[in-house]
């Protein structure tokens, strides 16, 4: 649980592990992000009930840093990630023991409940690749390859499950709600409705962090994940540009050194990109016609392509087909 400020919400959070079901076989690990609220002194009345380990930081870095400080410190080998403004249910962390005993995956996908404007939506895990929530982890296996968080700010959690996603075979989804994202106003991805924008750079140089991370084991220019990537940076870039906001600088900057690093023409061909990039984004309707996906394409890689470089070769997966899961 990485935590900054958080004596509003943690709480609850804390509350949700006092209530899983018996026997509760876990440890958590709280990062201490150098809060200079109560934050610390609530968990520390904390640990008369359940087995609590701190880490306190004297320099706030970010939940990425602090997520991977608590990775470094687990004496587990099943590791999940709870935000210290969220819950678990209370037979999560049961579910999870018994179902990584079951065919013993090194990731397993679960659904979870995210608050949004005052009413509750469930997101099927299995069409949730990016997000912490909801997932638990073979620590073994993070070890084995190497797999750290992205040394960014924001959107650690975009390079990170892509790697996670992209190496291992051995995945499982089971569609059982094991989480609640609340609607904390005061978090980093609820506080601004520009905050994706904002964090587009960071969202890129995460992305850029897996792709160099997953050369060392396997081919990764012909993989569904990485057009759907460059498919989300098409999107954030229209809307950066839609809004005319200043960061589209680094946006842009961030995506130059992007392609600089890993768009390589003879292994990647724009007729492997996936089904839905060269579609128009639903926002905004006539303004993205004026930079159409292959227009962006061409002034990022600093290659002429055109509409017809999309059309060569018939598109045989969509993006369903990149997800295969064992269900449970």
């Amino acid at each position: 649980m990485p935590a900054y400020n958080a004596e509003k919400t943690i709480e609850q959070s804390l509350g949700s592990l006092i209530a899983q079901a018996r026997p509760r076989k876990f440890i958590l690990t709280v990062v201490d992000d150098a809060s200079t609220d109560d934050t610390l002194n609530i968990v520390e009345d904390f640990k008369k009930f359940i087995p609590i380990k701190i880490i306190s930081l004297t320099e706030n870095k970010g939940v990425a840093n602090a997520r991977q400080v608590g990775l470094d410190n687990c004496e587990c080998d099943l590791v999940a990630f709870l935000d210290s403004d969220d819950k678990f249910m209370p037979y999560t962390i049961a579910m999870y023991n018994r179902e990584m005993k079951i065919d013993t995956p090194d990731v397993l996908y679960s659904d979870f409940i995210s608050e949004q404007q005052g009413r509750e939506v469930l997101i099927a895990g299995k069409h949730s690749i990016t997000w912490f929530h909801g997932k638990v982890y073979r620590k073994s296996f993070l070890d084995n390859f190497g797999i750290k968080m992205p040394p960014v700010r924001y959107n650690e959690d975009a390079g990170f499950s892509t790697i996670v996603h992209e190496i291992t075979e051995r995945r499982a989804y089971i569609p059982e709600i094991s989480y609640y994202w609340s609607a904390n106003p005061e978090s980093l991805t609820r506080s601004n409705e520009d905050f994706n924008i904002k964090s587009m750079g960071d969202f890129v140089r995460s992305i850029q962090f897996a792709l160099n991370h997953l050369k060392k084991y396997q081919n990764i220019y012909a993989k569904g994940t990485f057009y759907f990537q460059l498919n989300n940076m098409y999107n954030y870039y229209m809307e950066a540009l839609y809004n005319k906001v200043s960061w589209i600088v680094d946006i842009e900057m961030a995506q130059r050194v992007f392609f600089k690093d890993l768009w390589i023409e003879k292994e990647i061909r724009p007729q492997k990109i996936v089904e839905g990039f060269t579609a128009q984004p639903p926002n905004h309707g006539a303004f993205l016609k004026e930079i159409t996906p292959v227009q962006w394409l061409s002034k990022m890689s600093g290659i002429d392509y055109t509409v017809e470089d999309f059309r060569t070769e018939k598109k045989e997966k969509s993006l369903k087909d990149l997800f295969n899961f064992k269900e449970k």
